[in-house]
């Protein structure tokens, strides 16, 4: 009985010895998160940097949409689920999204409508890979122009995307029917 209550006593002095340890690597570390602007780091070394910019390319998507000869017929499609949901809210107007389904696996867009009732529209791809795009692209659209973006946060880099403006959709729309998830 005495040995019990040593050994709880014992493991409670640790546990008091470890809180402030625990708090000020906490501190630590929410400082470090908050401040990471303020950190020498380069862009490709800091984690944040994919998390920033959606909103200057929301902006840069809305250029590209006027530009097109008619820009309320432009749909905005990804082919990441990630880069779609982000699309929803940052592109112009937050419209319906779309994602392509070049050999990725199931997600909620493949149950949801596809922009088939859009023929002879024009649309834009975001990417986060390039500048190869997939060949299924050329079956799909008349013309296909792949154009690197790097988008900007306070004066400093953001993500990088590929933006592909794509002209006149002929109503086919991929799916790899792998039913993967």
């Amino acid at each position: 009985r005495d040995a019990a209550l040593l050994a709880a006593g014992t493991r409670t002095t640790v546990w008091r010895r470890l809180v402030p340890v625990w708090a000020v690597l906490g501190v630590l570390t929410f400082g470090l998160v908050h401040a990471q602007d303020a950190l020498p780091l380069p862009p490709q070394y800091n984690p944040a940097t994919r998390l920033k910019g959606w909103a200057d390319l929301g902006e840069h998507l809305d250029e590209v949409r006027r530009q097109l000869p008619d820009p309320d017929r432009v749909f905005f499609f990804s082919d990441a689920y990630d880069m779609t949901a982000s699309l929803a809210f940052y592109a112009p107007g937050q419209p319906v999204t779309y994602c392509a389904d070049f050999g990725r696996r199931m997600s909620q867009y493949d149950i949801w409508p596809s922009p088939a009732d859009k023929v002879g529209w024009d649309a834009v791809l975001v990417r986060r890979d390039g500048p190869r795009m997939p060949s299924q692209l050329e079956e799909m659209f008349e013309s296909v122009q792949v154009t690197h973006y790097q988008s900007t946060h306070r004066g400093k880099p953001g993500r990088p995307f590929w933006v592909v403006v794509l002209r006149g959709f002929n109503g086919h729309w991929p799916n790899s029917g792998s039913g993967a998830y």
